[in-house]
């Protein structure tokens, strides 16, 4: 699950997937990455878009 910090409280969890549709349709002056349209001050850093490490042996 992903957070929403733009959200109220008790509604901040979405599907991961769901995360870019979510800050697309709820929260329009967020661009995908996660910044302001307006500023670009960050306010949303989005986890689940990055690739996970690699594991080591």
């Amino acid at each position: 699950m992903a957070i929403c910090n733009l959200c109220p409280p008790g509604r901040r969890e979405h599907p991961d997937a769901a995360m870019a549709d979510h800050l697309r349709t709820a929260h329009p002056e967020v661009g995908e990455d996660g910044t302001r349209k307006a500023d670009d001050s960050t306010i949303v850093t989005d986890a689940s878009l990055e690739s996970a490490p690699e594991p080591t042996t």
